[in-house]
C-alpha cells in the first residue's frame, strides 16, 4: 500500500486540505532517473551518499525551468484536494490544469510540491542509513569526452 499524508494549508483565508499519495515505485524511479539526468546534464555531480531532499531542491533550481517543469507537475499529480476536509472521503485529483481552481497563493504550490517530494523520496534517507561502506557510493557525472 502506498503511503499517504494529509497536508493543510491556509489559502485565501481558508483552510484547504490535501491528501498526498506516494507514487508507484516504478514512477518514482523514473522521476528520480529523469531528474538525475537533468542535473548531470546541467553539470552537477551527484553521489548517492550525499543526497537529501533539501540538497536536491537546491540542485533542481539550477536546471532550466522548462526542462524541470514536467517533473514539478508530476509532484502536483500526487495531490488530491479534499473539499470538505474529510480525510477518509474521496476528493478532486490535482493536476497542473486543475490546481488553480483549488489554490490561489503560489506559495502553497511550493508547500504541496515539497510535501510530495518528501513523501515520495524519503527512501534516499532510508537507503543511506543502511549503507555500510563509502565504497558503495554511486556517482553520476557528465561525460565531457567526445
Amino acid at each position: 500500500m502506498r503511503k499517504t499524508e494529509i497536508v493543510k494549508v491556509i489559502d485565501d483565508g481558508q483552510e484547504r486540505t490535501f491528501r498526498i499519495t506516494q507514487m508507484p515505485a516504478t514512477k518514482a524511479e523514473r522521476w528520480v532517473n529523469r531528474m538525475a539526468f537533468l542535473l548531470v546534464g546541467a553539470g552537477k555531480e551527484l553521489k548517492t551518499d550525499d543526497i537529501d531532499i533539501e540538497k536536491a531542491i537546491r540542485a533542481i533550481a539550477t536546471i532550466d525551468y522548462e526542462k524541470a517543469e514536467p517533473l514539478y507537475n508530476e509532484l502536483i499529480e500526487c495531490c488530491t484536494f479534499l473539499p470538505d476536509g474529510n480525510v477518509n472521503g474521496g476528493g478532486i485529483a490535482c493536476s497542473q490544469e486543475t490546481i488553480d481552481a483549488q489554490i490561489v497563493d503560489p506559495m502553497n504550490l511550493y508547500r504541496l510540491r515539497m510535501a510530495a517530494a518528501k513523501l515520495n523520496f524519503s527512501f534516499f534517507t532510508n537507503v543511506l542509513q543502511f549503507q555500510d561502506h563509502k565504497n558503495d557510493t554511486i556517482t553520476f557525472k557528465k561525460n565531457t569526452h567526445k
